[in-house]
């Protein structure tokens, strides 16, 4: 495999050297920016562990166009090792690997693409391969220079795309150097030192502190947070008043920062109210207070007090014919209000009702009822007693002091039935409830009126 891999690249140089001038190759390799074509190194840790396993990424920079690489890797054996070939891991990015035949690789050993069947240069740039070491454990701690290099060895590339003729970029003038990867190698576990002040923190900027390892030298570093202002005390700068706002400040002790604030309108301090025009019954007063601070006055309205009425009083008597007159005085202000009295209904005047007097109650006399005029009844009179009368007593049949007197002739008006009283007191009774009727009649049309 090793002879078939020579024996392209000598005949890519060998093409090359026939057709191509050295300047001709040399200006295909440079860039638009007149940087070289490179090879970068680079660790996915930044710092080195022993025990550890690190991964170192090979990449292209700068491609001018390509189709044959050959590039020397070596390592500082003394801190990395790489156990073979499956440590190696091609990126794809160039076509025609050659994996490295199997066993221990030599330092630095070779690694190779080449794709001899290729029409076009591959201008890709980017990882072309990984290696994966392992960090010795007895490996010397601290900085490394040439932790990891890369020098070109080969580079071919089409010079003719119309013949596909091959040619050979010239290491001095087309590509760069060897490239070296630094690495810094630290114990698993540091004996710090005491923090040490990079920069000081003031009150709005944070700083920050430091401490380094005893061993390997490895700093460690933290930020030390913003102290924050000191202030002061608060002093007026200037006072409210009953309107103002007012302010006042505060300085930071450390800096000088200035902090400030309002202070709020006092508002004003009234004292009691005065009044300065009394109300009376018909028209407001007015009444005012005044601020003890700044004299700045109050005022407000008393409303009108309305009159203070005194009694009736009557000032013309009511007739029959004509209405009367009465009148009362306020006591504040001795306005007087005066009012008709209606004219006077006579008690005798006849009275005239739509509603019939009736009564739910039996008419009864505690006096005997008399009357002039006899006193007839269907019903035979009875009695216990004898009757007695100045006339004689005329009867179909004899009388007897038990059975009752019957009799067709009237009785003696002067004499007085037990049962329904005498005539005279019947009339005068029945007199006396017709006057009380007429009464009634004429309060219930007065009423009415």
């Amino acid at each position: 495999m090793k002879k078939l891999i020579s024996s392209i690249l000598a005949t890519a140089v060998a093409l090359s050297a026939a057709v191509c001038a050295t300047s001709a190759v040399a200006s295909a390799a440079d860039s638009a920016d007149g940087a070289k074509f490179a090879m970068s190194v680079s660790f996915d840790k930044d710092t080195l562990v022993p025990g550890d396993e690190v991964v170192a990424s090979l990449s292209l920079d700068k491609n001018p166009g390509i189709i044959g690489l050959r590039i020397n890797v070596g390592y500082d054996d003394s801190v990395l090792s790489i156990a073979g070939r499956d440590n190696i891991v091609n990126a794809e990015l160039l076509k025609g690997f050659v994996t490295p035949p199997p066993g221990q690789l030599a330092n630095p050993f070779p690694l190779v693409w080449s794709d001899p069947l290729a029409e076009v240069n591959n201008e890709a740039d980017g990882v072309v391969a990984t290696i994966t070491f392992k960090v010795k454990d007895d490996a010397k701690l601290g900085d490394l220079k040439d932790a990891v290099s890369v020098s070109f060895v080969d580079i071919a590339y089409i010079a003719d795309p119309d013949t596909l003729q091959v040619g050979k970029y010239e290491p001095e003038e087309a590509y760069a150097d060897t490239t070296k990867a630094a690495a810094k190698v630290v114990c698993k576990e540091h004996k710090f030192g005491a923090w040490e002040t990079v920069k000081a923190a003031d009150c709005v900027t944070a700083g920050s502190q430091k401490r380094t390892c005893e061993a390997c030298g490895i700093e460690e570093t933290q930020e030390i947070a913003a102290l924050g202002h000191d202030y002061g005390e608060w002093e007026t700068v200037k006072d409210a008043d009953c309107v103002t706002a007012g302010s006042q400040k505060r300085t930071c002790k450390r800096c000088d920062a200035e902090e400030t604030k309002e202070i709020a309108a006092l508002g004003h301090d009234y004292g009691e109210w005065e009044t300065v025009k009394a109300a009376d019954c018909e028209n407001a007063g007015s009444q005012k207070r005044i601020c003890k601070r700044c004299d700045a006055e109050e005022t407000q309205e008393i409303a009108a007090l309305g009159h203070d009425w005194g009694e009736w009083t009557v000032v013309k008597e009511a007739t029959e014919t004509e209405e009367g007159t009465e009148q009362r005085t306020c006591n504040r202000c001795d306005a007087v209000e005066t009012q008709a009295i209606p004219v006077i209904v006579p008690s005798d005047t006849p009275t005239t009702s739509d509603e019939p007097i009736t009564s739910d109650e039996p008419i009864t006399s505690d006096e005997p009822t008399t009357s002039d005029e006899p006193t007839t009844s269907d019903e035979p009179t009875t009695s216990d007693e004898p009757t007695t009368s100045d006339e004689p007593t005329t009867s179909d049949e004899p009388t007897s002091s038990d059975e009752p007197v019957n009799s067709d002739k009237p009785a003696d008006t002067d004499k007085t039935n037990p049962e329904t009283g005498s005539a005279p007191a019947v009339g005068l009774f029945v007199l006396m409830m017709g006057a009380a009727g007429a009464m009634t009649a004429s309060f219930v049309i007065k009423k009415r009126k």
